[in-house]
């Protein structure tokens, strides 16, 4: 590395190990440096760090950080957007596709050196086939930056991802780089040096953002700022799975996500439906719903949680996971505020077509006194009147137990209790692949236990258009207090 050059370290810290890594760069700032500066990439919390830095350390301040000033020498909390220039001459730019200010940014055409986001943008992540870690909002603030280097990290626990060098005109290229976080077993860490020399172009890529777009990845958003109806046309178009397919080959018709009936990129989803949707999963009401509106209740409440990705089963990303259950404690206490428990409820097999998770709510002393009841009265009618059915056993289990682990490895039925704001127990039934299951099970049991059996087939509850929309509509307004999506 040219030691006249002005050197930069970027990293995708673990938030659990700050202190370490204020250990790491300052020994890199002895092996390598002077270091001009350090990046610390993702989702930080409000810093606390007991060791003193070496070199100034940047980080992107979240939109909720209660720290106004910084809380160690040489750590630099700055808010996104905004545009730093260093004493070298490197000019660094900081973007929140979340701002309402993104469009501040543009001010600053082509004078970036260095910029650093969340997100990839979405020409780039839509090459490799990995849109849900893109966002269109920032195509063209890059396109209007032209940084020489830019960093993101694209979720929570991040990728590693390099795209070729591209050129922006003759003498400036760009090098997009994507960091896994630390501890996940990829490149975390990115150390260089930049002058101010004109770059070589030769040998360059096609710049992504100067290809005509494919049809079916044509620009559906045109402003910069989302909103609740641009993030679910987008959603719509461009979601995929950002893994390989985990959906293990089974003998029955494979439904593509342009056909599931819960896939976004399905043309025929019924969007009137959706209450929310965040950035893995969306929550929407259930047709047919098996509860109805009470007189401390003007909705029915019975929803749906669906992951994005189209997989039959629980084993989902960690991001994803870590997202349904923020769902499931925010609906737990705004259905608290009316005295009411949450049952969540849920089918994880081979031979589903989208795994997702539906929800009731039931008064409180209802669930307490009487949901095992409930339970084995119907277990005892599967198990024994229904002899083609599969015999269920479930075992409760208690969130910190342990025996989650062994229940769960394969199929499974599960129940999650919510109530007074707490997550009270689990019961599980692991089920046989390819032996006839009772899919209505679950809903067989609740619709036991608020003494409503007409309501246990959904297709007899079935609502008008008009009817789902008003439904609808009152579910956001009852949840939007605790809607933790909002921009």
């Amino acid at each position: 590395m040219d030691v006249l050059k002005p050197k930069f370290l970027v990293l995708h810290p673990d938030p659990d190990t700050l202190n370490d890594v204020v250990k790491k760069i300052n020994t890199q700032n002895s092996k390598i440096g002077p270091l001009a500066a350090v990046i610390l990439l993702g989702s930080l919390p409000d810093v606390k760090i007991e060791n003193e830095l070496d070199v100034p350390t940047y980080f992107i301040k979240s939109n909720n950080s209660q720290s106004e000033q910084e809380t160690s020498k040489n750590l630099i909390g700055v808010k996104a957007p905004s545009v730093t220039k260093l004493p070298c001459g490197v000019t660094m730019a900081f973007v929140d596709t979340q701002s309402k200010d993104i469009k501040a940014i543009a001010d600053y055409a082509g004078t970036a050196d260095l910029m650093f986001t969340y997100h990839w943008p979405q020409a780039i992540a839509a090459t490799e086939r990995l849109t849900l870690v893109g966002n269109r909002t920032l195509d063209p603030i890059v396109q209007s930056l032209r940084p020489r280097y830019h960093f993101a990290v694209g979720s929570d626990k991040g990728r590693h991802f390099e795209y070729p060098a591209f050129a922006w005109d003759n003498e400036r290229i760009c090098r997009f780089i994507s960091l896994g976080r630390e501890k996940t077993g990829t490149k975390w860490f990115y150390a260089f040096g930049l002058g101010n020399e004109k770059d070589n172009v030769s040998g360059c890529c096609t710049n992504p953002f100067l290809v005509e777009p494919k049809p079916e990845l044509s620009p559906i958003v045109t402003e910069l700022v989302d909103t609740k109806e641009q993030k679910l046309q987008r959603l719509k178009r461009h979601t995929e799975e950002e893994s390989e397919a985990r959906e293990p080959e089974v003998k029955r018709p494979r439904v593509t996500p342009d056909t599931c009936f819960f896939c976004l990129l399905n043309p025929k989803v019924e969007t009137h439906m959706i209450v929310s949707i965040g950035r893995c999963s969306y929550l929407t009401i259930a047709k047919g719903p098996l509860t109805l509106p009470l007189r401390n209740l003007n909705l029915s409440g019975h929803a749906i949680l669906v992951p994005l990705d189209h997989t039959p089963t629980a084993s989902l990303p960690t991001e994803t996971s870590e997202e349904l259950q923020k769902y499931q404690s925010s609906i737990a206490a705004a259905f608290h505020l009316k005295g009411f428990a949450v049952v969540f409820f849920e089918i994880s097999r081979p031979e589903n077509v989208h795994y997702h998770i539906q929800m009731v709510p039931i008064p409180e002393n209802l669930l307490a006194e009487h949901f095992d009841r409930a339970l084995q009265n119907r277990l005892q009618v599967n198990n024994e009147k229904f002899a083609n059915n599969q015999n269920l056993e479930f075992t409760k289990c208690l969130p910190d137990d342990g025996k989650m682990e062994d229940l769960t490895k394969n199929s499974f039925v599960r129940f999650t209790l919510f109530e007074n704001l707490m997550l009270l127990r689990y019961y599980v039934a692991p089920v046989i692949d390819d032996k006839t299951l009772d899919l209505q099970f679950p809903r067989r049991v609740l619709a036991f236990l608020l003494k409503t059996p007409k309501r246990q087939n959904w297709d007899r509850c079935r609502q008008t258009l008009a009817e789902e929309s008003n439904e609808c509509e009152k579910f956001k307004n009852f949840y939007q207090p605790f809607d933790f999506t909002h921009d």
